[in-house]
């Protein structure tokens, strides 16, 4: 009896209070609407016109079925019976979705509130119904996002701020780690790194604080079966009604989200780099060849080895920091100036060039240059293997004086002796056409061979006495002349030596002369050849070039080219240079250059 009074005194509470539940009835927080008995809807607030697009005019006595879809009402029919047979507050479709029939026809998803009331006209329901459509999309977004993170490749964490227990740990985890996802609910972060406690509220405690908005470190994690990998874990903490101030172990209801990258292919590429550097500075200490480095533009010394030191007299601490590279080569000459300003082919240069060292003492170095770039692709230091060639060059001049001394001497043979010969055999003959005994023609034929011999010996490379006795400039405009009439190629000349050069270096530029033009003929196939042979106080200039069939440079020389090898040798014994450019069917350019250093020394 206590029971029904109380249900009859809670129904009687809950009935029409005229203005007062009209005011109530206009709360901003839900939809409102009150339904009677028969399913007639008696009152609607302004949150459900709005959210269902109604007039309250086109709502007031209609059926509730206008605004339930169409699949529901038989159900809702039923429903509604129940509810007016034992009416007490809940809500409504308990675990069910439930949705609203809009003006548009368009069903919007809600939660609704049933509340009994008892009024004078009798019992009446009231409905609070409540939007779910940002809701819905929300967890659906996070449900995208759990997606994400769930197929994530780096390992996603989410710990509770109290125990430290993880609450979210991704596939990319658990693969990497080898355990399951019921495995890792009982463990901690402690469990997968070697960090103790203390160092662990150590790094947290400063998020928590809000002192920084995140944390890195590089760790090991423990793998279940007892290996480990590198990674570089990164934290961030959300306070989800946390309060800062508090230390680790207080209740929290916080979480922290921790991003752990394996970074075990980094931490061995990093590894074989530090190798490599140790071996190379090894290489560069141990290595008989002086080692430079030097900062561009301005061409200041950054690295310097013990064979530098050696070669050049000039410690790591005075070089260093301190001397540019300039000065320590001797020739102002634009490939130098070009060289020390990083201005030179990606694959690098060669070349040979004075150099003077700290006593004073001129030295003749091969210079092997590249550039190095910093990651953006920009040139910033050039560096150098420098070889000391002073010895090997003062050998080679020596052998190259004996080779033209002899040529030298070959061809005052052949002026003396063929030309002897060949005189006996003009008297011989004489004598033979009066009285031509066999013995007297035999001697003949014999004298005709072996002088035919002798030619052929010493025909081949024999030094023009021209050069010797006009200078280089002669002796070209002759062999020039002289092959055009021969070859039938036509060849444009232009000469200009105000000066006579060295003897070694008329010989060199001589060769290379006749190297290039003999190439022209035998393998170019041209029509036209030019050649442009200048000289300056500082070097002497040869360019050949011709409209022929060209070749491919890239390629190794052929039997027909073996000669640019030669070249090119004779050029860079005496600190010269050779250029070539040519591609198929473009013709050929020949560009040498060579210092002029000592021209006053005719031997």
């Amino acid at each position: 009896m206590e029971g029904e009074r109380a249900a009859a005194s809670e129904t009687e509470g809950r009935t029409w209070a005229g203005a007062h539940f009209d005011a109530l009835l206009e709360s901003p927080l839900d939809a409102l609407l009150v339904v009677d008995a028969r399913g007639r809807i008696r009152r609607v607030n302004a949150r459900l016109e709005a959210l269902l697009g109604y007039a309250r005019e086109e709502l007031l006595g209609h059926p509730l079925d206008c605004l339930i879809p169409e699949r529901y009402r038989a159900q809702h029919a039923r429903d509604q019976a129940a509810f007016f047979a034992s009416p007490r507050a809940r809500p409504m479709g308990s675990g069910l979705d439930l949705f609203a029939r809009h003006k548009s026809g368009a069903e919007i998803p809600v939660e609704i509130s049933l509340t009994p009331l008892r009024a004078a006209e009798g019992d009446l329901v009231v409905a609070a119904i409540r939007d779910l459509r940002e809701r819905k999309r929300s967890a659906a977004e996070l449900a995208r996002l759990g997606g994400v993170l769930e197929a994530s490749l780096n390992e996603i964490y989410l710990f509770d701020a109290r125990s430290l227990r993880f609450t979210f740990v991704n596939e990319g985890a658990r693969r990497n780690l080898g355990y399951t996802t019921e495995e890792l609910r009982v463990r901690t972060l402690l469990d997968l790194t070697p960090l103790s406690h203390a160092e662990l509220r150590a790094l947290l405690a400063p998020l928590r604080a809000g002192a920084r908005r995140s944390a890195q470190l590089q760790t090991l994690h423990r793998r279940k079966d007892g290996s480990t990998y590198p990674v570089e874990v990164h934290l961030q903490y959300r306070p989800e009604g946390a309060h800062p101030e508090t230390c680790l172990e207080a209740e929290d209801a916080g979480v922290f989200v921790a991003v752990a990258l394996d970074i075990s292919e980094r931490v061995r590429a990093q590894q074989a780099l530090r190798e490599s550097a140790q071996r190379a500075a090894l290489h560069v200490e141990k290595t008989p060849l002086a080692v430079l480095e030097w900062r561009l533009p301005d061409g200041l010394l950054l690295a310097w080895n013990p064979a530098a030191e050696r070669l050049f007299g000039y410690t790591a601490d005075e070089a260093v920091g301190k001397l540019r590279a300039e000065q320590l080569l001797v020739d102002d000459d634009p490939a130098l100036r070009a060289l020390l300003a990083g201005q030179v082919a990606p694959t690098g240069e060669r070349g040979t060039f004075r150099n003077r060292t700290k006593d004073g003492r001129l030295l003749l170095c091969e210079w092997s240059s590249v550039l190095l770039t910093d990651e953006a692709g920009r040139a910033t230091r050039g560096a150098a293997l420098v070889m000391d060639v002073t010895a090997r060059q003062r050998a080679l001049e020596a052998l190259l004086s004996a080779q033209e001394e002899e040529r030298a001497r070959i061809s005052r043979d052949l002026h003396d002796g063929v030309g002897q010969a060949l005189t006996a055999l003009g008297l011989g003959l004489n004598a033979a056409l009066d009285n031509p005994t066999p013995e007297a023609l035999g001697a003949l034929r014999r004298l005709v061979a072996e002088t035919l011999e002798d030619v052929r010996r010493i025909s081949r490379d024999l030094r023009p006495a021209l050069l010797d006795e006009l200078g280089l400039e002669a002796a070209a405009r002759r062999f020039v002349r002289e092959l055009a009439e021969s070859s039938g190629v036509r060849v444009d000349l232009l000469v200009h030596l105000p000066e006579r050069l060295t003897r070694q270096q008329e010989i060199v530029v001589y060769r290379v002369l006749q190297e290039a033009l003999n190439n022209v003929v035998r393998h170019a196939r041209a029509a036209h050849a030019s050649v442009v042979l200048t000289a300056t106080r500082a070097r002497v200039q040869l360019t050949v070039e011709d409209d022929g069939v060209g070749f491919d440079t890239s390629r190794p020389p052929t039997d027909g080219h073996v000669g640019l090898l030669g070249m090119r040798e004779r050029l860079e014994l005496l600190g010269g240079s050779l250029r070539l450019e040519s591609a198929p069917g473009r013709g050929t350019t020949l560009s040498a250059r060579l210092p002029l250093g000592g021209r006053d020394a005719r031997t």
